[in-house]
C-alpha cells in the first residue's frame, strides 16, 4: 500500500505496525495531525525501554495496517 492511499484509510483506533531508527513495535493510532512532520500519534501495545507508550511517527514508517 502507497502513503497516499495510507493517507485516506487510516483513522484513530486502527492498529499498526511502526518501524523507526528508534523504536519498533505494534499500536493503536491515538490521533492523526496531517501538516506535522511526524503525523501519526499511536499507542505502542509494549511501552519502549524507557517506560514510553505513547509515540509519533512518520507516514513512511508504517509498515502493517489493520482498520478497526
Amino acid at each position: 500500500m502507497d502513503i497516499q492511499e495510507l493517507k485516506s484509510l487510516l483513522k484513530p483506533g486502527d492498529l499498526v505496525t511502526v518501524q523507526t531508527p528508534m523504536f519498533q513495535g505494534d499500536g493503536v493510532v491515538f490521533a492523526i495531525f496531517p501538516k506535522e512532520r511526524f503525523p501519526i500519534q499511536l499507542e505502542l501495545t509494549q511501552p519502549d525501554g524507557d517506560g514510553h507508550a505513547m509515540k509519533r511517527v512518520a507516514w513512511a514508517e508504517i509498515k502493517f495496517w489493520q482498520p478497526n
